[in-house]
């Protein structure tokens, strides 16, 4: 049988594929091109932390409006166009100005000692005649023996304005992040919305991305370390780049058919209804934890391989190209592990997952020892954000797909996101990379203690109560048995299964 190619899908999957590589290509590398223009950890920590809040609140707004105009096509392709303008803005900044230094000093010169090895022009006057001295070329000097010299240089000294090119890299950060934050969370409720009764298929929709994100970030890195510019324009390559995939992402939505039955009533009541589950509340609880472990490893873990291990831009793609290509198995066979040990069971090996990341990026002593601890990434991104998507499409009540996601995606993108940022800026400020690594790790393992504890109560609850904890259930007893994936129910009453 001959390999059918399902045309309906090829717009998701090729729209995974480029927008995800286009994030491959630049958003890694941004906490080293933040170093190049001569930001501190602090001022880095800044951006990574206030720009997820902003992108939070983005990301509900955008998913309400696309709910209740049914515009969610439509808002998908402005978001992609804006964040894409944003960001690439970056590279038009005068990050460097320099102004003019003349300085004179007496030099003895020796054809041994008078030698310059700087890039400064200089003009000779000599106090033997005949001179003595002549500059050769820009970058030497010869002189002959015996003789004085009185050596003026007039040279171009770097001047960097720190705090406007903080400000302008802040601005535009938080503006490309209103709207980069929201395209995820349309994107998944479109893809969701298109394949209907089989949304079990999501995972396999959008491994493409991580298939574009791996290849991507590994050729832009080997790109990056070939590159002979000097300072911030050896990252040129990434922004041409970022711009030319988001180009073909959008092209990829002209074939989208979004559903004309999603609307948004009751919306807000709605969803305060929806968090007061307690299953719900516990689940983005989590969300949340796994979100600040991702802000610290996204906007610190390069700068402190590169800092203190002296790693290369090789390293940085191959880091990326391997905890994308492990994501591909991890979202192909998420479905069936979730449906074999359920939720709660995949957030805690998530939880392990996270400790051993934080702990071993503390203690290894050569940058590619790092590789062995990114395999981790499989399971605390694409298992986790697995179960999470499928576990939002179902708690959904009718009409607030896109919102609930957006409420998924904002609680871990955004807030989780913003504080693990923010706070790992001033611990590596105060203490260093290394407790700042082992400090989340210790954070994560009282999440995880805590999660256990409400487990273990909750079943004992349940065994007591079962009346009383069949009608507080906001997920069924047992989730739908399949070979191949789960289809999620329809319908606002049918939630999924957490414990």
């Amino acid at each position: 049988m001959g390999l059918e190619v399902n045309r309906k899908l090829l717009p998701l999957k090729l729209f995974y594929f480029n927008y995800l590589a286009g994030i491959a290509v630049l958003f890694p590398f941004l906490p080293i091109f933040y170093k190049s223009v001569g930001l501190s950890q602090t001022e880095t920590a800044i951006i990574f932390g206030t720009m997820p809040f902003v992108g939070f609140v983005s990301r509900l707004l955008l998913g309400a409006i696309a709910d209740k105009y049914r515009k969610h096509k439509q808002l998908l392709i402005a978001c992609v166009i804006a964040h894409t303008l944003a960001f690439d803005a970056m590279v038009f900044i005068p990050f460097t100005r320099f102004r003019r230094e003349t300085s004179e000093t007496n030099v003895s010169c020796s054809m041994d000692e008078c030698r310059n090895s700087s890039s400064e022009v200089c003009s000779l006057s000599c106090e033997d005649e005949p001179i003595a001295c002549r500059a050769m070329n820009e970058s030497s000097l010869s002189c002959n023996d015996n003789a004085t010299c009185v050596l003026t240089c007039e040279s171009r000294v770097l001047q960097l304005d720190n705090f406007s090119v903080f400000c302008t890299l802040l601005v535009l950060n938080l503006v490309g992040n209103m709207f980069f934050n929201a395209i995820t969370s349309l994107q998944d409720t479109i893809t969701v919305g298109v394949l209907g009764e089989k949304g079990h298929a999501y995972g396999r929709q959008r491994l493409w991305g991580t298939i574009g994100f791996g290849l991507f970030a590994v050729a832009c890195g080997f790109l990056l370390d070939a590159t002979e510019f000097e300072t911030e324009m050896k990252f040129l390559p990434a922004f041409v780049l970022h711009f030319v995939l988001n180009v073909l992402a959008v092209l990829c939505t002209i074939p989208f058919r979004t559903k004309s039955d999603i609307h948004c009533s009751n919306m807000m009541s709605n969803m305060f209804r929806v968090l007061k589950m307690p299953d719900v509340a516990i689940c983005l609880f989590l969300v949340l934890a796994f979100g600040i472990n991702y802000g610290v490893i996204e906007a610190f873990l390069f700068w402190y391989l590169d800092e203190r291990l002296g790693a290369s831009k090789i390293l940085f793609g191959v880091s990326l190209g391997i905890q994308c290509f492990l994501e591909v198995p991890a979202f192909f066979w998420a479905n069936r592990i979730i449906k074999r040990i359920g939720h709660a069971n995949v957030f805690l090996i998530v939880v392990i997952a996270y400790v051993v990341r934080l702990t071993g990026y503390s203690f290894i002593t050569h940058a590619w020892l790092s590789l062995i601890f990114d395999a981790g990434h499989c399971i605390t991104f694409g298992l986790m954000y697995s179960a999470a998507v499928q576990w939002g499409a179902i708690i959904a009540p009718p009409g607030m797909a896109a919102t609930i996601q957006s409420l998924i995606g904002g609680v871990h993108f955004g807030i989780g996101r913003g504080i693990g940022g923010l706070v790992a800026g001033v611990i590596w400020t105060t203490a260093g990379p290394i407790v700042m690594f082992r400090s989340y790790a210790v954070f994560t393992l009282c999440v995880g203690v805590i999660f256990a504890i409400y487990r273990f109560v909750s079943i004992k609850c349940a065994k007591a109560h079962p009346k009383e904890a069949e009608a507080n259930r906001s997920v069924p007893e047992k989730l739908p048995v399949e070979d191949e994936e789960i289809v999620p129910p329809a319908g606002e009453e049918q939630q999924m299964r957490l414990m």
